[in-house]
């Protein structure tokens, strides 16, 4: 019985965060990004925002070779972000 409940418990849906805590998440990851790359690797076209089912956000200079594409939600061009941001 024990069993059962650990099992149920483990397969919860994550929880969709608030506006305010996912916009939090997106510009500490992009504040992050540019302090490690430059904001000339943001800039690049290449470059692309990418939200997976589970709300982590990552930035990628390399869209096409990414893995576990079906858990992706969502991407967005680093430059369109950028002037969406201003």
């Amino acid at each position: 019985m024990e069993l059962r409940r650990f099992f149920r418990h483990s397969r919860q849906e994550v929880q969709k965060p608030n506006d305010s805590s996912l916009t939090a998440q997106i510009a500490s990851t992009v504040s992050g990004f540019v302090r490690i790359r430059g904001l000339d690797s943001l800039v690049k076209s290449e470059t692309a925002i990418v939200m997976r089912k589970n709300y982590e956000i990552s930035i990628t200079q390399d869209v096409d070779g990414l893995e576990n594409r079906e858990s992706i939600i969502a991407t967005c061009k680093a430059t369109g972000f950028l002037v969406m941001m201003l």
